[in-house]
């Protein structure tokens, strides 16, 4: 990533202290294992982080994210380690538009493709929970809660809409026994077709 702008506050030279700052980003990308998460996106970071040094243990506390126009709310903590990192993170995606979440979706050109055809809208929400190692051997669990309300879904080929679209769902990396899969769920799905 690249930082345009930052102001960083803390007393850096203390075992523990509170980091304070505010940036303003490009992420160029965000890989773990192979993926990358994030492709060319603007970023804005107020962060608010408990900080010990000697444990390399990090505690974000009101901590936010806002990637393209997306906000999100961080909380949680992170510790590194010599052989494996620790996730310990709840993030939560403040009701944004359906098409802005759509532009920070990971760069996979099959769902780029697939969301290419349509014209979307609606309000979406999200939680998020990373919790686990991320090592050689371990990947962290990523769950996600998601929903949309008062969606409207029309292909572009076509003047028949979806309207009144509401979507809830889960999407998650792991089975309960930790099998690395990818799964996402529509627990529910209303909508009322016309033009």
């Amino acid at each position: 990533f690249t930082v345009k702008d930052a102001t960083l506050e803390g007393h850096f030279a203390d075992e523990q202290f509170t980091l304070g700052t505010d940036a303003n980003l490009f992420v160029d990308h965000l890989r773990i294992d192979d993926f990358n998460y994030v492709d060319k996106k603007e970023a804005k970071l107020m962060l608010n982080m408990k900080v010990n040094s000697k444990s390399n243990y990090y505690q974000f506390e009101k901590s936010r994210l806002k990637l393209a126009d997306v906000l999100f709310d961080i909380n949680g903590s992170y510790t590194s380690a010599e052989l494996s990192d620790f996730f310990d993170l709840k993030i939560n995606a403040h009701k944004a538009s359906l098409e802005a979440f759509i532009k920070i979706l990971p760069p996979m050109q099959q769902v780029q493709d697939y969301f290419e055809r349509f014209n979307s809208r609606g309000d979406f929400v999200c939680s998020i929970n990373i919790n686990g190692a991320l090592d050689k051997q371990n990947t962290p669990l990523i769950d996600i809660d998601y929903s949309v309300k008062d969606g409207k879904i029309t292909p572009k080929e076509s003047s028949e809409s979806l309207k009144d679209v509401t979507v809830k769902g889960r999407y998650y990396n792991k089975s309960q026994t930790g099998k690395a899969i990818s799964t996402l769920d529509v627990n529910s799905f209303s909508a009322t077709l016309g033009s």
